[in-house]
């Protein structure tokens, strides 16, 4: 153990003692946790936070099961703490936390283990206190995947994942994700619990539609739950809570969960996927719709929209004999519609890569979907001077039944994906049915107007929301995205087409300046848009731009090396390294800077012995700092043999390469001991990552914001 970990274990050891003396209420054991500095993924921190979690449990007469992380797809020094409570009935509620970003889970879940020591649950409780769960390898979460193998198949039961390092005046709900939503039942029963105990909540059905579709990014490690088969949903922070105010939202909190852990497993079984949730306003209560009796209400509107078409007096028949001896313009439109938003994509793109800040449209989403739009929008107003220049109907009817049609392709579409999404697409085709119902130009042109709204709504709410998945796929998919949109859009157009043909054919008026006007006013929009997008920074003081500093150090070469990287240009700044600023210019996205090696962070040294042809080998590493990883590999020209090695490796196919797998934040100095065959020459190449190293690099500059790390390289001959 280094003299830091040494100093941070008697803070946190003095910090700690005098709070265990005080009732174990939740505020205390926030309090506690919160005062425990770096409790990631095998730091010192996580190790005292986990004595400290078995030691309470342990004083309530409960039988906490510390598991250290065991993995064949990796290394880690974390550990979980595991603790059964068994209840009266049927059934499992597990609870999770994580041990690195969890302080007002684990108060909550310590605070709920102090009401079940003394009053059993209905359901059995699991109590689960998670290491390990934030990390780049594949297999993390490590505690979730470690828990996940250890349970049994096919029980009953319903986990909630405690997402809480403070303590939440209003909570958020995530429901699901890559695909997979929780059940009604459980949404239900924890909606109704924080409701019934006064505590707000965020439940966005937004939330729903992304993750059906798999859009919703990224989840983190509940994303390892609500894959699993067991029912599961996460509570997070939305707004924390003020000092005054945590006891009281702590409580809320503890007392929802009981609330929950006696309610609801009383509908296990319900389908998943089948219901639709509305919640049209933040304080108002969720309303749960079984998907078959919104499909019934589907297919009752639709049959009273074909009712209303069929009892108009027009002759039916004409038009849609018209409709089918066309059938070929429908899809050359469709195309040109296509073509438009493909040719607005392109020029994002290249206005991207004209800014250097091919990430821009994320700060600033709305300004592009405003440019994507207008620029279609401009070329597509030119689609009624296109149906005048070719051999095309001239009849409105044709391009008004040609909207609907197109609308209710929309409408299947959304039928496959989303059950619930098609809600957007069935409020456009019932507009578009009610535009050829009537005879009243104003009140069709009020009619297109609303069947714009349901998107524009979604629009909109993708925008402030906001979901850059979503974003990204409208924006920047050439294919996929605009095939899309260009569904959605077509109807608005081919009726707008429709209402220009209506007044010549029934008015017998002159052809409108609208079209013209309108389109150079578009053009003119579009223009005056992209000297705005070339000059938007959403940089500033309060907002400052990421640097990220890498500060490459080779041993063995003897060179440093600091590689600048930003999303956007970093412009003029200086660097600071050992007090020495180096001036900047005119850098891009990314920038290198060659410098004197003036440290050796690491030292590496080796002892060994030779004993019946095996030699054994300790490597000890150490330095002025531990690392955060290491990542070590063996190497010889010819294949060797591994009799024992401390660490979990991995080896190549050829048997001269093995890859040994060490977790983050390992004890220092570190000390590896393995046997080989005494003929084999090896080379053991060392790479340590350092996050926010000491010394590290400073940058300066105007709305600049530097995040140092280091990698070291060194090798020594074993």
């Amino acid at each position: 153990m280094s003299s830091r970990q040494i100093l941070t274990f008697i803070l946190v050891f003095f910090t700690v003692l005098p709070l265990c003396a005080m009732e174990n209420q939740p505020i205390d054991s926030l309090r506690i946790v919160s005062g425990i500095p770096e409790r990631r993924e095998g730091a010192v921190g996580e190790q005292i936070t986990l004595n400290w979690i078995g030691q309470e449990l342990t004083r309530l007469n409960l039988n906490p099961e510390r598991q250290r992380i065991e993995s064949e797809a990796g290394h880690s020094f974390s550990e979980s703490i595991i603790c059964r409570i068994d209840g009266q009935s049927e059934g499992v509620f597990i609870l999770l936390t994580p041990i690195d970003n969890g302080a007002a889970g684990i108060a909550i879940m310590l605070e709920l283990a102090k009401i079940y020591s003394n009053q059993p649950p209905n359901h059995s409780v699991l109590l689960a206190f998670l290491g390990g769960e934030r990390g780049e390898t594949p297999y993390h979460p490590y505690g979730s995947h470690q828990l996940l193998s250890s349970l049994p198949k096919n029980t009953s039961s319903f986990a909630l994942y405690l997402n809480m390092e403070s303590s939440p005046s209003r909570t958020r709900i995530i429901t699901g994700g890559d695909g997979k939503i929780a059940p009604s039942w459980f949404i239900k029963s924890l909606s109704d619990a924080l409701s019934l105990e006064g505590m707000p909540f965020n439940l966005r059905t937004t939330d729903l539609h992304a993750a059906r579709l798999g859009l919703q990014g990224s989840t983190g490690p509940f994303s390892a739950w609500i894959q699993s088969e067991i029912p599961s949903l996460e509570l997070g922070v939305e707004t924390t809570s003020p000092p005054a105010g945590r006891p009281r939202d702590l409580k809320r909190i503890v007392d929802a969960l009981l609330r929950v852990e006696q309610t609801a497993g009383s509908q296990e079984g319900s389908p998943t996927g089948g219901f639709v949730l509305l919640r049209p306003f933040p304080n108002q209560a969720p309303l749960y719709i079984p998907e078959l009796i919104y499909i019934t209400a589907f297919i009752v509107i639709m049959g009273i929209m074909m009712s209303l078409i069929l009892l108009q007096s027009r002759d039916i028949q004409l038009n849609l004999r018209r409709l089918t001896s066309y059938w070929w313009t429908w899809p050359l439109l469709y195309f040109i519609v296509f073509l438009f938003l493909f040719i607005s994509t392109l020029l994002i793109e290249e206005t991207l890569l004209w800014t250097q800040f091919p990430t821009l449209w994320t700060h600033a989403p709305g300004v592009f979907i405003f440019f994507k739009l207008t620029v279609a929008a401009a070329l597509t107003l030119n689609f009624i001077l296109v149906t005048q220049g070719l051999p095309l109907p001239r009849s409105p009817h044709f391009y008004s039944y040609t909207a609907v049609f197109t609308a209710f392709v929309a409408l299947l579409i959304f039928l496959a994906l989303d059950v619930s999404l098609a809600l957007y697409a069935l409020g456009a085709l019932i507009m578009q049915v009610l535009v050829i119902a009537t005879r009243k130009e104003r009140l069709k042109v009020a009619l297109m107007i609303l069947a714009v709204a349901p998107y524009g709504v979604a629009l909109w709410i993708i925008v402030t929301e906001p979901y850059p998945e979503i974003l990204q796929f409208l924006l920047l998919e050439r294919i996929p995205g605009n095939l899309l949109l260009a569904l959605l859009l077509s109807p608005t157009i081919l009726t707008a087409t429709s209402l220009n043909y209506w007044r010549i054919h029934y008015h017998r008026a002159r052809r409108s300046v609208f079209t013209p006007a309108a389109t150079l006013a578009l053009s003119l929009a579009s223009l005056i848009t992209i000297p705005w997008i070339l000059n938007l920074s959403p940089f500033s003081d309060q907002n400052p731009q990421s640097v990220e500093i890498a500060d490459q150090i080779d041993q063995n070469q003897e060179t440093r090396r600091l590689v600048l990287s930003s999303s956007a240009p970093i412009g003029e700044a200086k660097l600071l390294i050992d007090s020495v600023a180096i001036p900047l210019s005119n850098l891009g996205r990314e920038a290198e800077v060659q410098a004197p090696l003036s440290i050796r962070p690491i030292d590496l040294s080796q002892q060994s012995n030779a004993f019946l042809g095996r030699r054994t080998i300790e490597v000890s590493i150490d330095g002025d700092a531990p690392p955060h990883t290491i990542e070590l590999r063996l190497q010889s020209l010819d294949s060797f043999t591994m009799h024992q090695c401390s660490q979990p490796y991995i080896m190549n196919s050829a048997g001269n390469e093995a890859k040994l797998l060490v977790g983050a934040n390992p004890p220092f100095p570190f000390t590896i001991t393995l046997t080989v065959n005494t003929e084999a020459k090896l080379n053991l190449d060392v790479e340590a990552h350092y996050d926010e190293p000491e010394a590290s690099p400073h940058i300066l500059g105007t709305h600049l914001s530097g995040n140092s790390s280091r990698i070291v390289s060194a090798q020594i001959e074993l």
